[in-house]
């Protein structure tokens, strides 16, 4: 996970197949020490990354849920990661499919635009 540019920076050039973005937002599952991104934080990295690393994936990390994972995608990412969201429901496999749903959506709508 890439929290800041500087740590973007000195990703090394082979070897990096995908980045986590975050922490996005405070998360449950794990104490972070540095502070949330929020999604205009987070826009600001990956425009960073993308100047640098064009096409390389970029995943967001941290806090991420179905309420607010349509928002995180609109910035721009490839993808969420999700813990809590999903696996603290009562019915897994019904927030796994909710969540899709909203990634689906969102990345349609940036097909479209």
């Amino acid at each position: 996970t890439v929290h800041h540019p500087l740590e973007a920076d000195r990703l090394p050039e082979r070897g990096v197949d995908y980045l986590g973005l975050g922490p996005v937002f405070a998360s449950a599952s794990k104490d972070n020490v540095d502070p949330p991104l929020g999604p205009a934080g987070l826009r600001e990295l990956v425009r960073h990354v993308r100047a640098r690393r064009p096409g390389l994936p970029c995943c967001a990390i941290a806090g991420i849920d179905h309420d607010n994972a349509g928002e995180v995608m609109a910035v721009g990412v490839d993808g969420v990661a999700v813990i809590g969201d999903i696996f603290m429901a009562e019915d897994v496999a019904a927030a796994a499919r909710r969540l899709l749903a909203v990634v689906d959506t969102a990345l349609a709508r940036r097909r479209a635009a």
